[in-house]
């Protein structure tokens, strides 16, 4: 099983002050040098999100960070994990896509998903009216312009004549197309039309878990189709399982009561109200600990739960700080990466 580092853009609590100049050039250059860290240790991809009109996010638009991260690693690929495909136009998309995989020599897999935060849409003074079929055109449309030759698009929300997606992106066909959803209806479309779904349950229920994961790998494969399953997973590693988790403190805890809040949360008997997400019963669904919980956490999932892909992330808003952060980069690149790829036969 491959691991990916999420760099995750937010640098301060929900709905604070606006921040200012010099505290958001800062964020920009600790999210730098967190992905020239997470690519010097072996991480296998470093991934960023999407998120716009938000106080405590520093870096709204993953394909700008992705550019300015290119020409500062060397081996781990990047991921958008996820860009909001509704946002753009999908030309725009393929063409930012086909420079960034120039610039990389082919290092960029795209993640893309519907999104659900309506802010998003308003700020560009769009809704999410029929985001799913504008989302379901983008898709077929990015396949046609990474296909290499001029074609003409009729749809309901794009059309298009006599165009061609020029430079070509530097991977023949395109990019790895990544999938992101929570729900059933994307999950199967993910097998359909991605080379990956991209999930991010919390907590995974195995009675949730694998209907899901039986539909996805069935729909990828009458569709002719490879599938691989990837998982986001909060992570933290220092030298002993007490130590990790006193680093960590609540900062998780109030990062899930959030998504509880906004309703991607998967309702179970486990977390039956919002108070019930605690530390405690949070620690089962992460990947927390000494290097060997976390190694032992990891070949859990893939061996349990037919996971493919996980990518780790190791800030919320509010913490742990950027200084800490590095720390456990380092040592759960160290220490955690190559133990989890020799158990699992990765290289």
């Amino acid at each position: 099983m491959k691991v990916g580092y999420l760099l995750d853009t937010h640098a301060g609590p929900y709905d604070g002050p606006v921040p200012d100049r010099e505290t958001v050039a800062r964020s920009m250059e600790a999210f730098l040098e967190e992905g020239r860290i997470a690519d010097e240790v072996g991480f296998d991809s470093i991934q960023v999100p999407e998120r716009h009109m938000r106080t405590e996010t520093h870096f709204p638009p993953p394909l700008q960070l992705l550019t300015a991260l290119a020409p500062i690693t060397k081996q781990a690929k990047l991921a958008t994990h996820t860009l909001v495909l509704t946002l753009y136009h999908p030309m725009q998309v393929a063409e930012q896509v086909a420079v960034l995989d120039n610039l990389t020599r082919g290092r960029v897999i795209l993640t893309v998903a519907m999104g659900y935060h309506d802010d998003y849409w308003r700020m560009f003074g769009m809704t999410r009216k029929d985001r799913r079929d504008r989302f379901i055109e983008s898709v077929e449309i990015l396949k046609l312009a990474f296909g290499d030759e001029a074609f003409d698009y009729h749809g309901e929300h794009f059309q298009l004549e006599d165009v061609q997606l020029l430079p070509r992106s530097y991977q023949p066909g395109g990019p790895e197309l990544w999938m992101g959803g929570h729900f059933d209806p994307a999950i199967e479309r993910a097998g359909r039309m991605g080379d990956a779904w991209c999930g991010d349950p919390f907590p995974i229920l195995q009675d949730i878990w694998w209907p899901r994961i039986k539909m996805y790998r069935e729909a990828a494969e009458q569709s002719g189709r490879p599938s691989k399953v990837v998982i986001l997973r909060d992570a933290w590693v220092a030298e002993t399982r007490e130590k990790a988790f006193a680093d960590l403190g609540d900062f998780f805890v109030q990062e899930h009561r959030f998504y509880y809040r906004w309703g991607i949360f998967p309702p179970s008997d486990e977390f039956p109200t919002e108070s019930s997400i605690t530390a405690e019963s949070l620690a089962p669904h992460q990947v927390v600990g000494s290097p060997d919980d976390c190694i032992e956490q990891l070949v859990r999932y893939h061996e349990e739960f037919d996971v493919d892909y996980c990518c780790v992330r190791m800030r919320t808003p509010t913490g742990p700080s950027f200084e800490a952060a590095r720390e456990s980069i380092r040592q759960f690149g160290e220490e955690v990466i190559p133990a989890v790829e020799a158990a699992t036969g990765e290289r």
